[in-house]
């Protein structure tokens, strides 16, 4: 007998959980917002929250005791704005392939060839869309992402308020003036983001050096004294100095240790480090394109969602095609609050 929608549905519910989860877990940056409950589930267009550019008031010095006291009230308010981003996956299964399927074990083959294939691309895509601004292709090409947030500061063709431009700007901070989240960057308005270059790795440990400066900046501004991001995502090129650097420092070794792979945790303070291979160092220009780390503190990095991401049940109604079609839905974005307390390294692949 033919595979039917309701069979396939049947055995889609016993599978939709893990299917979903892997995009939840797909990337480091996704797991460690939603271990530690980052994400709001917000109805509206928008995601808001005012931000301080400083003191609503000016103090006097009280000399002589008789001073008068400047009451003026000075508007030192300014409000981030991150307009939601909506994509949505369609998820065929032509009636060919379910006029010959049969069974419990046919719905279970018609699922993993269609809706794991899709619940295992996405997330792939996403993943290189937010760091570098491209995405991978694989479901959703660039142009169909380009409402969501990206960390590339060097990236400036978003659609929808707030994420016209890159979050993470490859400048110093007196340097940055680029619309983010809806409010120019301006080092006065403590909006804006750590950064420092890295000429050669090794050269007087120069490497290492910069990402303790950029790291110790962060941390000044991460709200928990001495603590600052706690995730460490960087391009391969730049991973490797990194663990040699690591594995250098190694001095002594008894009998018994571990082997390398994992003799030393890929930790930088308390941050836990990852390559990615989708941070493409062709991707960027300038100095990023000798190297990209980004250094997040994810307790001021929110996921917003309107409707998360999941896959609708399968329904046999297609007028112009002959198959059981189903969506792959996901609306939110991305939101920062505090962005003196992320930071972005260029150079340190050479």
């Amino acid at each position: 007998m033919a595979v039917s929608a309701e069979l396939v549905n049947t055995q889609l519910e016993d599978l939709r959980g893990p299917l979903e989860l892997i995009f939840t877990r797909n990337s480091p940056l996704h797991a460690r917002l939603r271990a530690k409950g980052q994400t709001e589930f917000n109805g509206g267009t928008y995601v808001t929250a005012p931000v301080s550019t400083g003191a609503p008031s000016q103090g006097t010095g009280l000399y002589n005791g008789d001073e008068p006291l400047d009451l003026t009230r000075l508007k030192k308010l300014k409000k981030y704005e991150v307009e939601l981003h909506r994509v949505a996956i369609p998820i065929v299964i032509p009636g060919k392939e379910a006029a010959v399927a049969t069974g419990k074990r046919g719905a279970l083959k018609l699922i993993k060839e269609y809706p794991k294939a899709v619940a295992e691309a996405w997330p792939i895509d996403w993943n290189k869309y937010t760091l570098t601004g491209t995405s991978e292709g694989l479901v959703l090409a660039t142009t169909e992402m380009l409402g969501f947030a990206c960390f590339n500061g060097q990236f400036n063709t978003g659609i929808g308020r707030g994420i016209t431009n890159g979050f993470l700007s490859f400048q110093t901070p007196a340097a940055q003036i680029a619309n983010v989240q809806n409010i120019a960057k301006s080092q006065s308005d403590g909006h804006y983001n750590q950064f420092d270059d890295i000429g050669s790795w090794a050269t007087n440990n120069e490497g290492i050096k910069t990402w303790k400066k950029v790291y110790r900046a962060c941390a000044q501004h991460s709200g928990k004294p001495g603590l600052g991001p706690d995730l460490v995502i960087c391009d391969d090129d730049t991973y490797g100095n990194f663990e040699d650097e690591k594995y250098a420092n190694v001095r002594i070794k008894l009998t018994g240790d571990k082997v390398e792979g994992d003799a030393i945790e890929n930790v930088f303070y308390n941050a836990s480090v990852y390559p990615d291979p989708a941070i493409v160092l062709a991707l960027f220009t300038g100095v990023a394109n000798d190297g990209v780390t980004y250094m997040l503190t994810t307790d001021h990095i929110e996921e917003v969602v309107a409707e998360d991401w999941h896959i609708t049940d399968f329904v046999d109604k297609l007028a112009t095609q002959d198959g059981l079609i189903a969506k792959a839905i996901y609306h939110g974005n991305l939101f920062f609050r505090r962005f003196p307390s992320q930071g972005v390294v260029s150079g340190g692949a050479a």
